[in-house]
């Protein structure tokens, strides 16, 4: 007679955010046969990711033809559009027209290039990077990069205090510390384009 298996249900609700978690269909194809031999397009990773890329540069662009007028960079333009088709939004008010966007399939498929493309971006950033041109970069320049730098970390200590009773006390150091460098760093990539653009 074997022995009995431990219980650890407690163990993987406390370790597991099922929130987070995503169960689909794995799909070895990338290309589909198209709609006329049956097939879904956005069903494949590589129909979708078209999709996906068509709809946010067709939306950055639309708001970019209005605000552009105003001398609004063209991030300003992007980030908005990334508002516009997020969860907080688009996916907020109209649920079912989010989800033609946004599918588990394509928010994974998102998450993965958007970070793929965040570290080219950091490289070239790095291979640019002339150290002798910081002295002459003038005020403006150094005050935003110190500024960019420090303001989200005082944003995240200052949200932190705010939040500290209603964030479980085994998340607190955790998820505050996981999501304070990637307030940081992604803000470098707004950064260059905004001083690029003046």
């Amino acid at each position: 007679m074997s022995p009995a298996a431990p219980n650890t249900a407690h163990l993987l609700d406390a370790n597991v955010n099922y929130q987070s978690l995503f169960c689909f269909q794995p799909n070895s194809g990338a290309t589909s046969s198209g709609v006329f031999a049956g097939d879904d397009p956005l069903k494949f990773y590589f129909p979708l990711l078209l999709y996906h890329v068509c709809i946010v540069f067709a939306l950055s662009r639309a708001i970019h033809a209005v605000l552009g007028r105003a001398s609004v960079p063209l991030v300003i333009s992007q980030i908005l559009a990334g508002v516009l088709l997020g969860p907080s939004f688009l996916g907020h008010l109209l649920p079912r027209v989010g989800e033609l966007f946004a599918t588990p399939e394509g928010w994974v498929q998102i998450n993965t290039v958007g970070g793929y493309a965040f570290m080219l971006q950091i490289f070239v950033i790095g291979v640019k990077t002339d150290l002798g041109m910081i002295a002459k970069s003038g005020k403006k320049a150094i005050a935003i990069a110190v500024l960019g730098t420090a303001a989200p970390h005082l944003a995240m200590y200052i949200t932190s205090l705010a939040l500290r009773a209603h964030v479980p006390a085994a998340g607190v150091g955790d998820h505050l510390s996981h999501h304070q460098p990637h307030l940081m760093v992604v803000a470098l990539g707004v950064h260059r384009r905004l001083l690029h653009a003046t």
